[in-house]
C-alpha cells in the first residue's frame, strides 16, 4: 500500500493518496499495532502532508499532531503542518 500511495502523492493525486493513507492509519495508526514508530511517523507525516496539500488544514494539524507526539524533533521540520510559527 506504501507504494502505490506513494505514486498517488507525487502525481498530485491527493485524493487518492489521501484515501490510501487513511486505510494505512487504521492498520498501523495505533501504537498496538506493532508497527515500527518510524514508520507511525512517517505515516502520520504524510498523511498531515496530504491533508495540507488538498486544504484540510485541520486535519494536517491533527495528523501533524500525532507525528510530533511519536517524535518531537523530526517533526519540528514540519511545523507548517501544525499551524506552527506562522
Amino acid at each position: 500500500i506504501v507504494e502505490p500511495t506513494v505514486q498517488r502523492w507525487f502525481s498530485e493525486d491527493f485524493k487518492a493518496a489521501l484515501a490510501l493513507y487513511e486505510k494505512l492509519e487504521r492498520q498501523i495508526g495505533d501504537p498496538a499495532s506493532g508497527a515500527s514508530t518510524a514508520n507511525r511517523y512517517k505515516l502520520f507525516i504524510n498523511l498531515a502532508k496530504t491533508q495540507y496539500a488538498l486544504g484540510n488544514k485541520d486535519a494536517a494539524k491533527a495528523a501533524y499532531a500525532k507525528a510530533k507526539e511519536i517524535d518531537p524533533e523530526k517533526a519540528a521540520e514540519y511545523a507548517y503542518l501544525g499551524g506552527e510559527g506562522q
